[in-house]
């Protein structure tokens, strides 16, 4: 199996798939062992190509079978795919031949690099796109740097997220900026309010044991910079940007004569900040700041809010008709595994996007395939319109680095896959780029297919796989 993987070059990712077919009824190993063998010789045009070590164990109460499969076919090179379809369909079998053999037999999948969860969300998280994965990394790394309830559901509301904690409740509920609710308990069977509490306790004491080595200035501007922050992307025009500060207990120096922003708390007057000096000089000019409250109007029209409902910014890392779409997932699917600046614009030139980092703070991209150049903060970064700063991106990579220390196999792992997924649009690419843009773009574009059934039947075309869509719909 090792020489098949290495042979077609693909030794990352899922080593194998283990079935085991357990006999409940008392029968000799030899007829358990006979089953096993009529079940592959069953499906032979399933398991065409595929190596296959199946044993049969004899020394516990009840006789069963262990399959072991290559994820890498010896003929094609190409990776085993599975749906719940073709799940049901080798269970239906082997309870046919266990009828045929007059015993009944409980048959079942027990072996994936994650056992808490359903097939389904593992199929999802092989491709990157297991939501309540990334909830629950994001929900880990906030927990890590969080002092109490509301600091923590800030925190999460900075990756999108919004926290319902009710205090009759054991767990608190997550909600995914694609409208997906999970409890916490559900991610993680420890995470009940109790030890989020007590999390949020010792990082206090942990704090107020450094006190002395450092100055407590960070309480007061960081929840200033939270609210300014919070004031920038709402307020539709100056005048509105004054007065949500206001309400919230601060005053706005903006004069024309002057060329910066002050901002100083109402009841506390000697808390007193420039605006450059909350972000980086060049991230709020007075004109971004302009233009910013532009792009807030536009947003709170109602026929975009609906169009950005209907159509999010994730899904569309194999959308070749729209530059701009395709740029706003990719800068997505990075952010969700870039650890570094460096790290991110890595992986946006795997996809086609060539990136440029500028002194303070402006991003900008450009693909030679469309000829087109955007800039980070025009990029939607959720369904509700908000675009992008740098500063985003580096909570991304704070939270990505915490998953990278603490999970360093399975971020690894993850790497390999956004690797493939890489490759399969690179290739994509390179096909359209050819001139033969029918031939290439045509086969990943199907109304019949989901955008999770285009992505895969992307990444067997850029393996070599030859698709035909009526057959496979």
């Amino acid at each position: 199996m090792i020489l098949t993987k290495q042979l077609y070059n693909k030794e990352s990712g899922r080593f194998y798939v283990h079935f085991a077919q357990s006999i409940p009824n008392d029968i000799s190993p030899e007829e358990t062992h006979q089953i096993g063998i009529e079940m592959v010789e069953t499906l032979q045009e399933k398991f065409f190509g595929f190596e296959i070590v199946m044993a049969t164990h004899t020394d516990t109460d009840t006789p069963h079978n262990h399959f072991i499969i290559n994820t890498v076919n010896s003929e094609s090179g190409l990776k085993w795919h599975q749906s719940n379809a073709e799940l049901n369909e080798i269970k239906e079998v082997s309870l046919d031949l266990c009828k045929a053999h007059n015993i009944q037999i409980d048959f079942e999948v027990t072996s994936t690099p994650f056992t808490t969860i359903n097939r389904g969300e593992w199929e999802s998280l092989k491709h990157n796109s297991s939501w309540k994965n990334e909830m629950r990394k994001t929900a880990a790394y906030c927990i890590s740097k969080s002092f109490s309830k509301w600091d923590f559901m800030n925190r999460m509301q900075n990756f999108d997220y919004q926290t319902l904690w009710w205090e009759n409740r054991n767990d608190i509920t997550f909600i995914h900026p694609d409208g997906f609710r999970c409890g916490s308990i559900k991610l993680d069977k420890k995470w009940t309010q109790a030890y989020f509490e007590t999390e949020f306790a010792s990082h206090q004491s942990s704090q107020e044991s450094n006190l002395g080595k450092i100055k407590n200035l960070s309480n007061w501007k960081n929840d200033l910079k939270k609210y300014t922050d919070y004031s920038i992307r709402t307020a539709r025009t100056q005048e509105e940007f004054l007065k949500i500060l206001h309400q919230g207990g601060y005053e706005v120096n903006w004069s024309e004569k002057r060329k910066h922003i002050t901002i100083n708390q109402i009841d506390e007057p000697k808390h007193k900040v420039r605006l450059t000096h909350l972000f980086s000089p060049e991230e709020w000019t007075k004109e971004r700041l302009v233009e910013q409250f532009k792009t807030n109007k536009n947003n709170s029209s109602s026929a975009l809010l609906n169009n950005l409902n209907n159509s999010g910014p994730r899904a569309g890392l194999y959308n070749f008709e729209d530059g701009i779409k395709r740029l706003e997932s990719t800068v997505i699917y990075c952010t969700q595994y870039a650890v570094s600046k460096e790290a991110f614009i890595s992986k946006m030139k795997r996809f086609g996007f060539q990136t440029s980092w500028k002194d303070g703070g402006i991003v900008t991209f450009s693909a030679k395939f469309h000829g087109q150049k955007a800039s980070l903060d025009s990029l939607r970064r959720n369904r509700q319109g908000d675009r992008w700063t740098t500063r985003d991106l580096e909570d991304w990579f704070a939270r990505n680095k915490y998953y990278q220390e603490n999970e360093p196999d399975q971020y690894s792992y993850e790497e390999d896959v956004l690797h493939d997924v890489a490759y399969a649009v690179s290739s994509l690419i390179r096909g359209i780029g050819s001139g033969d843009k029918e031939k290439h773009a045509g086969n990943i574009h199907h109304e019949g297919l989901s955008d999770q059934a285009r992505k895969e039947k992307a990444i067997k075309k850029s393996a070599g796989s030859i698709i035909d869509w009526e057959h496979e719909q």
